[in-house]
């Protein structure tokens, strides 16, 4: 579990559990746990978007408490901010 901030300084406990796994495939069809068997890890680092859709949904109830949507989400992680996120997850 890693603790980052976005742009506009909320923070985020990004943990990633079954739950999450599940959220993740349920609402983008990946499977999270292709990561440690196939290129997903690859697709996700070339891949900005989708490893911002991939944040969102793991940390979406956090989000959701700071009133941010994904849109909101997604314009909060630039920079440093970016890069802390990519690191937690």
């Amino acid at each position: 579990m890693k603790i980052w901030k976005d742009a506009e300084g909320h923070a985020y406990e990004t943990r990633i559990t079954v739950a999450e796994i599940r959220d993740v495939k349920t609402e983008l069809g990946i499977n999270l746990m292709d990561i440690a068997t196939g290129d997903l890890l690859q697709k996700i680092s070339e891949d900005v978007i989708l490893l911002c859709d991939i944040l969102y949904v793991i940390n979406r109830v956090q989000a959701k408490e700071y009133n941010i949507d994904d849109v909101q989400f997604g314009r909060n992680l630039y920079g440093d901010a970016l890069e802390n996120a990519t690191r937690a997850f």
